[in-house]
């Protein structure tokens, strides 16, 4: 059996009961299992989406000292908890989104 039949085994096995299995598939049986099956996990992931006007934001955070994690254009939970302090400093009704006051607050057109 091929290396390639053996990963779809493995694979089809891993889909049908769960993550669990993973862990009592033998890496002797099917070599670099652990590379195959993060590369397959990565292609099914979805990507999260790079919105500029959150990368813009989150350079204006980081330059008003509120720490939005990365700038990545991508609003995740530092993000929202930097744009949720930088509304309390504001006296702006603290949502975590980057609504018309907001933006205004931040400099954002």
């Amino acid at each position: 059996m091929t290396t390639t039949k053996l990963f779809a085994s493995a694979l089809v096995a891993v889909l049908a009961t769960g993550a669990a299995s993973a862990a009592n598939v033998s890496t002797a049986v099917v070599p670099n299992l652990g590379t195959q099956l993060a590369q397959v996990q990565g292609a099914i992931a979805p990507k999260p989406t790079v919105d500029p006007v959150v990368r813009q934001a989150q350079q204006l955070l980081t330059a008003a000292r509120f720490n939005p994690g990365p700038i990545d254009g991508v609003m995740g939970a530092k993000t929202r908890q930097a744009i949720r302090d930088f509304q309390t400093a504001r006296k702006i009704a603290p949502s975590g989104d980057l609504d018309n006051a907001t933006r205004a607050a931040l400099g954002i057109r």
